[in-house]
């Protein structure tokens, strides 16, 4: 009987693991999406699931259920509502009478990843959708259906109604996508936009053949295909040309073979013509100006700076050009080291960047410097095609302690101190990754922090932060009202997101500090900026900001396709349309409802080395704002390696550096407990 009792407890814990699933998402309902966003989920197994405590990670953060209607324990086979609002919900589907929770989340209409945890934050359910298999904006919902996702009317609370995709109905389709005119000796990589129309599963990835070839009125200049699988739809690494001549050119692409059902042949081909310019025949005069917000830093304060470039002899013809910029100081040493990047210009293009000071004893000067590398246009004065600005980096005290006994933590511009006499920071650190300089009363911000486990064993740290004032907390909760226990690994280190609120009774000032704080046993070490309060929106005369840039890999390695995550905040009282682009790799042309925030993915493939990746927003052809992100690409594909991104989840208890190792770990632990008990038990028949 003992045994039986184990071997049912065994049972019902594997039947557990990866027994829900996220059957329907409503990403993007027809009108406007606020309120009426949903995803549905479905008790695959024949075993109860206990939904108190779960939590649904979107956005980069846990979104915590409260139950409106029905039970929060899932019946085997049974479905269950996650909505945004549940009373806008039960307005929608009026007939709806199911298990209903309610939340608050903002689900990307680009597409995004999608989490449930349970009670204990372990992941049971992910999945990442893409606005590319269908469902955008047209009143149907996205479907799990036969191991694959379609659009089809909602049906929240019942079965998908998707049908096995009707044999020839789907339409393959090829446009040139490359724009005229195009400029001499510039690589173009996405000559062609290619959609597979009425296609049921976009997420079913189809193979696809194209023959191209790239023609003048007297001679043939290329022959050339390429292979490529397609979801339903793609432009990146659609053939590759490089004008090596200007002239009239003519640009055929030809379908040669599917996986699709295609059945409609007129639009298997396509022929455009194309203008091609040199650059020297494009008048112009750049110039290029170098500016920052103060001439004076502290070595905790982050340098913001500005490069722009300015077209003197505007032509109204959009070319790429190349500039290089770094921070050095008077003895070669850089804080920023030299950096090319290629942006496109009509008449003017204003690039903005941040650069953290590093922690210095005394006082550096450096000079920001930025030239133009190659203007790719007749630039008919070079005088202007590079700049500099002088700034000082004011550092601690040389006679000071800390400069006597230590050369800094270095890098980070952080003021760490503990609360031992020896050098606890050798078994464990913090820093400061991220953080707003400007906060407004009543403002919630994110910021990112990284601790560093250097013990020879696993550890629990507790991480928090606040905004103070001498003795007094800013910051809503208190001085630990937003900790978080995290687990690290031995060796290992973890991003982490912390949320403060700023208090609404707090004077504006700038003369206040954010610390982060970890803490170990009686163990502490703080990282500690400057941060200004002020009233109002931070973000006033903005029509829009971008919020966050970052990404969710974890192991970055060349050849490795990633997506990259943007949130874009509307701060207009009216809809607004812009431009969203990753520089060197693609754009999408985006619409906000009035005062409204989405998220936005780009997909990309990793080169094979470090790459700063630029978002830029923009509208009617005017940079509004730009974000960096600097990846570390690591020559290797092995887990084992240490690797940097920029993102990693908001959590209310645990942050792992690898995100299946809390799952796995704990089914080992469980495991390990039940054999324990097994033995037991047949120990004691035998006696």
């Amino acid at each position: 009987m003992r045994r039986l009792l184990v071997l049912l407890i065994i049972a019902s814990f594997f039947a557990s693991v990866g027994a829900i699933q996220i059957s329907e998402i409503m990403y993007d309902p027809a009108g406007s999406d606020s309120g009426h966003e949903w995803i549905e989920i479905y008790n695959n197994e024949s075993a109860d699931i206990n939904l108190t405590g779960w939590k649904f990670l979107e956005s980069g953060t846990n979104h915590g259920l409260t139950l409106e209607n029905g039970s929060w324990i899932l019946g085997a086979g049974k479905y269950a509502v996650i909505a945004d609002d549940a009373n806008t919900f039960l307005s929608d589907y009026s007939n709806y009478n199911g298990t209903l929770f309610d939340s608050t989340f903002d689900l990307s209409n680009s597409g995004e990843e999608l989490v449930l945890k349970n009670s204990s934050l372990a992941v049971r359910e992910n999945i990442t959708y893409n606005s590319t298999w269908g469902a955008s904006g047209n009143g149907n919902a996205l479907q799990r259906f036969n191991g694959g996702w379609c659009e089809a009317g909602p049906t929240p609370g019942a079965q998908n109604n998707c049908s096995t995709p009707t044999p020839n109905t789907e339409d393959f389709q090829i446009n040139v996508n490359l724009q005229s005119p195009a400029v001499v000796g510039i690589v173009y990589a996405d000559l062609f936009k290619i959609e597979i129309k009425n296609k049921v599963n976009c997420s079913k990835q189809d193979t696809i053949i194209i023959n191209y070839n790239i023609t003048t009125q007297n001679s043939t200049i290329k022959i050339a295909n390429f292979t490529r699988a397609v979801g339903c739809s793609a432009t990146a690494d659609t053939g590759n040309w490089t004008p090596a001549t200007e002239g009239n050119f003519t640009i055929c692409g030809k379908l040669i073979s599917t996986t699709s059902n295609n059945t409609n042949l007129a639009n298997d081909a396509i022929c455009s013509n194309i203008t091609v310019v040199n650059s020297d025949s494009i008048a112009c005069d750049l110039s290029i100006h170098v500016n920052a917000t103060d001439f004076i830093y502290r070595y905790s304060e982050t340098i913001d700076y500005g490069l722009i470039v300015n077209d003197l002899n505007c032509s109204n013809m959009t070319h790429p050009y190349t500039i290089n910029y770094e921070i050095e100081d008077f003895f070669g040493n850089y804080l920023r080291t030299p950096y090319n990047s290629t942006y496109d210009i009509k008449c003017s293009d204003i690039r903005s960047h941040q650069k953290q000071a590093d922690e210095i004893c005394g006082t550096e000067a450096y000079y920001i410097k930025a030239e133009i590398l190659n203007p790719n246009c007749n630039d008919t004065n070079l005088a202007n095609n590079q700049d500099s600005f002088l700034i000082i980096v004011k550092g601690k005290n040389p006679d000071s302690s800390d400069c006597k006994t230590s050369s800094g933590s270095g890098g980070g511009g952080s003021t760490t101190t503990t609360t031992q006499t020896q050098d606890i920071s050798a078994n464990f650190d913090i820093g400061i990754m991220e953080y707003p300089q400007v906060v407004a009363t009543g403002q919630t911000f994110i910021s990112r922090v990284k601790v560093e486990n250097k013990f020879s064993t696993a550890k629990i740290f507790e991480v928090y932060s606040y905004i103070f004032d001498k003795q007094k907390v800013l910051t809503e909760g208190g001085w630990t009202g937003n900790k978080q226990d995290v687990q690290i690994f031995a060796g290992q280190s973890a991003d982490i997101f912390l949320v403060n609120t700023v208090r609404t009774d707090i004077e504006p000032g700038s003369a206040y500090s954010f610390r982060a704080r970890v803490a170990v046993g009686d163990s502490k070490i703080d990282d500690t900026r400057n941060i200004e309060i002020i009233k109002g929106n931070v973000t006033a005369g903005k029509p829009a900001n971008i919020s966050s840039f970052y990404t969710r890999a974890k192991e970055l390695y060349p050849g490795r396709q990633i997506v990259m995550y943007a949130r874009v905040e509307n701060n207009l009282d009216s809809e607004q349309g812009f431009t969203l682009e990753l520089v060197n790799e693609s754009k999408k042309e985006i619409s906000l409802d009035k005062k409204s925030a989405k998220t936005f993915d780009f997909q990309i493939t990793l080169p094979d080395y470090s790459r700063t990746y630029v978002l830029r927003l923009l509208q009617n052809n005017t940079v509004i704002d730009e974000r960096t992100l600097d990846l570390q690409i690591v020559n290797t594909n092995s887990t084992q390696e240490t690797v940097k991104s920029n993102y990693s989840e908001i959590t209310g208890s645990m942050v792992f550096s690898n995100g299946n190792q809390n799952t796995n770990v704990a089914i080992a632990l469980f495991v390990a407990v039940l054999l324990i008990l097994v033995l037991a038990l047949l120990k004691t028949k035998s006696k």
